[in-house]
């Protein structure tokens, strides 16, 4: 099953252990990425720029906290972002692809040293955004698709693989005619389109403002 916030910590996180694009990680991406797998998974229903419904007998416990029925998207996604990359490298770790080891710099500022062991998920993860570039048929479409728009929308995908603007959104629009030719429960297109709304209200509409 796929993992959108382990996919994207896979991606962000450079062979060498260092984040793409420098910094502590990209945490509003995660966040994005963890509200997403929420929504795909039936958790989490959002209305507007608004969580509408929780599920808190599946939500998990760490990630309680941020999601509260009518908090605002870009409040979640703030609060989520954290949590996920430190609950996605806990997964990476579990599953030995990688190492992570916290300090506290003079004793207060914390540190993470990240080693890299396995670069093969890495190297699937980028060859499932490949596919999603030339337009080969994918055997992830809807969860690719999603991690390339979150990707974009938070200014990470030509870091990770230059798509021409126009190109991507062709890409986009083959994505979804091929759900719509596929037995996807109406209940998961729904939530894909929460997704968009989600990644739009609570990343893409903040950027625009704050370049202003």
């Amino acid at each position: 099953m796929v993992n959108l916030v382990e996919d994207l910590l896979l991606v962000a996180i450079k062979p060498d252990g260092g984040w793409l694009g420098g910094g502590f990680g990209p945490e509003e991406a995660l966040g994005a990425a963890a509200l997403a797998q929420l929504v795909i998974d039936g958790i989490v229903t959002i209305t507007g720029d608004r969580i509408e419904s929780v599920e808190s007998t599946s939500l998990p416990a760490e990630l309680a906290p941020t999601m509260t029925e009518g908090a605002a998207l870009a409040d979640v996604v703030a609060g989520l972002g954290p949590l996920a990359k430190e609950h996605g490298l806990v997964g990476l770790e579990q599953r030995g692809i990688l190492t992570v080891s916290r300090k506290k710099f003079l004793g207060f500022a914390p540190t993470m040293t990240i080693v890299v062991h396995d670069n093969g998920p890495r190297d699937a993860v980028l060859a499932r955004i490949k596919e999603f570039a030339d337009g080969a048929k994918m055997a992830e479409p809807v969860a690719t698709t999603l991690l390339v728009e979150i990707l974009d929308a938070t200014g990470l995908l030509p870091l990770v693989l230059p798509i021409p603007p126009e190109a991507l959104h062709e890409r986009i629009a083959a994505a979804d005619q091929f759900a719509k030719t596929e037995p996807i429960l109406d209940e998961v297109k729904r939530s894909i389109e929460q997704v968009r709304a989600a990644v739009f209200t609570s990343v893409l509409l903040p950027a625009a403002i704050r370049r202003f």
